[in-house]
């Protein structure tokens, strides 16, 4: 890997990882980003690389910023403010292993960073006694415990994860999940799905909704065409290599950026679909090499 050279992480044609231009609420509706991984491949460097990114300006994890610098003048005058909605983690491993690849602890960003816990009560206290009913799961978790803590803003950014588990966990139907979604976005001029998909579940020639199988590829195919680009990590097909931890592909989503410009006029946004290797060191730091 030593004849590799390191690569930026770039998602659009402007060189950018999360375009500016999408982030403005005069130009662009909002958009939704689709990240997924299976298992034993993590995203969190990156998510928290977005996260950084729309915090504070600059990425570590590209080449061109310092490792004790963070240009915080854009994530200023933007006021820029991101939620982190979790079925699947607690803030404690988010602060974590934010703190190892930047140093910062997201716990003192109260003021711009909001995370909303699905996780450690959801079956004794947010669903109460354990009411997995659709009635439930609507009423409880989506309507009480996340939109009703969510203030509508154009700066905000919303990241939520694990909504896969509610599939198998919950009677609560996929196309409930994408009425509640679109609900969600309407407080944010952003939104990021993270979804970690055991690939075995998907079917597509599965037609019986009682089974997990039809629920979980019905899930995840309206989770594609909703999205505008997708992010996904997996392994190695031939397994963890010590100089390399996985390959990321960045896609097209289903719905094109054009569809989300406000007004008609002249816009060359486009997704660069490419694909990287990634190594993931030690010390939570990542490489990234054009495959």
């Amino acid at each position: 890997m030593g004849t590799r050279q390191k690569q930026d992480l770039t998602i659009f044609n402007d060189n950018s990882v999360i375009c500016p231009q999408l982030l403005d609420s005069k130009i662009f509706h909002p958009f939704t980003g689709l990240i997924t991984s299976v298992e034993g491949t993590s995203p969190i460097w990156l998510i928290n690389t977005l996260i950084e990114e729309l915090l504070f300006g600059k990425c570590r994890l590209n080449s061109s910023v310092s490792s004790h610098h963070h240009n915080t003048s854009l994530s200023k005058k933007l006021d820029r403010q991101v939620t982190y909605i979790s079925l699947s983690n607690n803030l404690s491993y988010y602060s974590y292993y934010f703190k190892k690849l930047t140093s910062i602890d997201l716990t003192t960003q109260q003021d711009r960073f909001q995370f909303i816990n699905c996780f450690d009560d959801l079956f004794t206290k947010i669903l109460k006694d354990g009411d997995i009913s659709e009635e439930s799961v609507v009423k409880n978790l989506f309507e009480t415990h996340i939109l009703k803590n969510i203030a509508p803003s154009n700066n905000r950014i919303i990241f939520i994860d694990g909504l896969e588990f509610l599939v198998s966990a919950s009677n609560v139907k996929p196309i409930t999940m994408v009425k509640f979604l679109h609900n969600l976005q309407k407080s944010c001029q952003g939104l990021f799905l993270i979804s970690s998909v055991d690939e075995e579940l998907i079917d597509f020639a599965e037609n019986n909704d009682r089974l997990i199988e039809h629920r979980i590829t019905q899930f995840y195919s309206y989770m594609i065409h909703k999205s505008n680009f997708v992010v996904n990590a997996r392994p190695l097909s031939t397994g963890r290599a010590d100089d390399i931890s996985g390959n990321l592909r960045i896609s097209k989503g289903m719905v094109g950026l054009d569809w989300l410009l406000k007004h008609p006029q002249p816009n060359n946004l486009q997704v660069l679909e490419k694909e990287y290797l990634f190594l993931v060191k030690k010390d939570f730091t990542v490489d990234l090499f054009y495959k």
